[in-house]
């Protein structure tokens, strides 16, 4: 038995206010499991959109105001942090963790970080001769047990398939890139 039916049995119909909404049973301590009746409060809509606005409860405030209608652009604020101070962020005045700190970070993790700002991938860039080394070895047609048997949604795997998902890590690349290269969307001088 939920909470509204429980109320319902012990204090007969939940009532409306005088715009048409449906009181709301509020949970005093928060938790949403005790279903105790002196936890339970009955509240206006509008009074239980106040006390969880106050306590600082974004989600549940945000609930609330869609089903008092106030519309999606509202509740899309309470969640984003236009209508609550301090989100998104650090507060004005708070110093960021590594505001005036020297070697924070180490150099290889730095080289990383502004590979991957600059759009490149960390040692996953392939030269032409690798391409051709992985053509190569896709014509020789290795023996590969897994080509050919069913994976775990039904679907039989190719051998392009399988033969990407065993030697795509030699290389340091994405099976995906891996079927690119074999395919020939990959141009190889």
């Amino acid at each position: 038995m939920n909470y509204r039916q429980l109320w319902i049995k012990n204090f007969g119909p939940i009532p409306k206010d005088d715009m048409g909404f449906s009181y709301e049973i509020h949970h005093v301590d928060g938790n949403h499991n005790n279903d105790d009746l002196t936890n339970l409060k009955l509240l206006t809509i509008r009074e239980h959109l106040e006390i969880h606005l106050n306590q600082e409860d974004w989600f549940a405030a945000a609930l609330i105001s869609k089903r008092l209608g106030l519309g999606p652009k509202y509740s899309s604020e309470l969640q984003t942090g236009k209508k609550r101070p301090g989100v998104g962020g650090a507060k004005k005045g708070n110093i960021p963790w590594n505001k005036n700190k020297k070697n924070c970070f180490s150099v290889e993790t730095i080289e990383k970080m502004s590979s991957v700002r600059q759009g490149k991938r960390h040692n996953c860039k392939l030269e032409d001769e690798q391409c051709k080394e992985i053509i190569a070895l896709y014509n020789e047609k290795p023996n590969l047990p897994e080509a050919g048997t069913k994976s775990k949604n039904g679907k039989i795997v190719s051998y392009e398939t399988a033969f990407a998902k065993t030697y795509h890590s030699k290389y340091c690349i994405s099976d995906k890139q891996m079927i690119n290269i074999i395919k020939g969307k990959r141009n190889v001088l």
